[in-house]
């Protein structure tokens, strides 16, 4: 049997520990149960920080407005500053 190797990135791991607090055990789950159809879009993107928080405004998106309201928690909870600021800079 080869070697195999497996590179697991997160780079928004406040995302996934509020689905976990919230009962659910992956992303998948939470989606499926939640009736978010393009999860591997929206919510994918915001936990690999592929897409940005914001909007061009400094408004939250609707991903992020929606994601709180299902996870009861408000979208400070979900990104540090760091990645808040870099969502600003880009």
């Amino acid at each position: 049997m080869g070697e195999y190797r497996v590179d697991i990135k997160v780079r928004n791991n406040l995302i996934l520990k509020k689905i976990n607090e919230a009962g659910y055990e992956t992303v998948g789950e939470f989606c499926r149960l939640n009736n978010i159809v393009n999860r591997n879009t929206a919510i994918g993107e915001l936990v690999n920080m592929k897409k940005s928080p914001l909007k061009e405004n400094g408004e939250f998106c609707s991903d992020v407005e929606k994601l709180c309201v299902l996870l009861n928690c408000l979208p400070e909870d979900l990104f540090t500053n760091a990645q808040l600021h870099m969502a600003l800079k880009t």
